[in-house]
Order: C-alpha cells, then sequence, then structure tokens
C-alpha cells in the first residue's frame, strides 16, 4: 500500500473528488459553483492548485452534493460525469472542459449525496435522486430514465467534437 498527502486547493472546501483520467482529478467546493480540473503530476511539478476550471455559468449554483460518472465513463470516449448542486443538475464534459444543465431543480442544503445512477445495461441507465428531504410529508425520489440512444449520442457528440 502506498499513501500520500497532496494539497491543492487551499483555499476552497473541496466537496467531491473523482479520477476523471489517469492521474488526474475532477472536485467540487462547496462555496463556489465551479468544477475544478487537478492534474497531479502537473501539480507536483509547478505547485499548481489546479489545471483548469469548468465554469459554471449559474453563480448562484453552489454547493454540490453528488459527482458521478455517466455508465460507461471514459475519457477517450464518453466523458461525461453528473453534477448535483443547489439549482440543477449539470452534464459535465471532461474532456471539452464544458457543462450542460440537464434539469432545473433546486437541491436542499443537506451535506450529502443525494443521487443515484443506475445502469441498466447496453448503454440504457437512470438517474434517481431525493427532494425535499428532512421533510417526510413532502419526501419524493425522482426517476428520470434514459434509453440507450441518450448516451449513445453523446459518445457521438464527444466523438465529433474530437475531430474539430
Amino acid at each position: 500500500m502506498l499513501r500520500t498527502d497532496e494539497q491543492y486547493l487551499k483555499d476552497k472546501n473541496v466537496w467531491n473528488v473523482r479520477e476523471y483520467d489517469t492521474n488526474k482529478l475532477i472536485c467540487t467546493s462547496w462555496l463556489t459553483p465551479h468544477t475544478y480540473l487537478i492534474d497531479r503530476n502537473e501539480g507536483f511539478a509547478t505547485g499548481k492548485q489546479f489545471s483548469a476550471v469548468i465554469e459554471e455559468k449559474n453563480k448562484s449554483n453552489k454547493h454540490a452534493t453528488d459527482l458521478w460518472p455517466l455508465p460507461g465513463y471514459s475519457f477517450a470516449t464518453c466523458p461525461y460525469m453528473l453534477k448535483r448542486s443547489s439549482k440543477c443538475l449539470t452534464l459535465i464534459d471532461t474532456k471539452h472542459k464544458q457543462e450542460y444543465m440537464m434539469y432545473e431543480d433546486p437541491n436542499a442544503d443537506w451535506g450529502y449525496n443525494k443521487v443515484a445512477i443506475v445502469d441498466r445495461g447496453d448503454d440504457a441507465f437512470e438517474i434517481v435522486y431525493v427532494v425535499s428531504e428532512g421533510k417526510p410529508d413532502r419526501n419524493v425520489i425522482k426517476r428520470f430514465v434514459y434509453p440507450a440512444y441518450y448516451l449513445q449520442g453523446l459518445k457521438k457528440i464527444s466523438n465529433l467534437m474530437h475531430r474539430v
């Protein structure tokens, strides 16, 4: 076992972190709406805190509780992750450093994960999440079903963007 202690985003309250490509991290900060990309090799060599920022267009869309890769995630062929923040669900393209609002749906400020992605196989998937938790008479579980052609279309878009 190898353990490392690395410090990035020293002035941010880092909330979610995932590896989006080999030795590269994607993370969110509780108090900022943006998504940060960290190249660990570059950070060690230069002392940089992060490599790139994916700017959130809605500056009040903070408090990201979730950051999950879509089924079949691959930086090369399907570079998409889902982010749940205070105002909406966002699709993040890690390869092209873009984000797109999927649904405007307010999230409570409770600080824990509330989204599940269910892989149904053959590129079909579902997004399931809780709304109005903490209020038993108003708890709602939302489910969005994505047929295979949705993810297949995203993969084609990523491939076309790569060619440009």
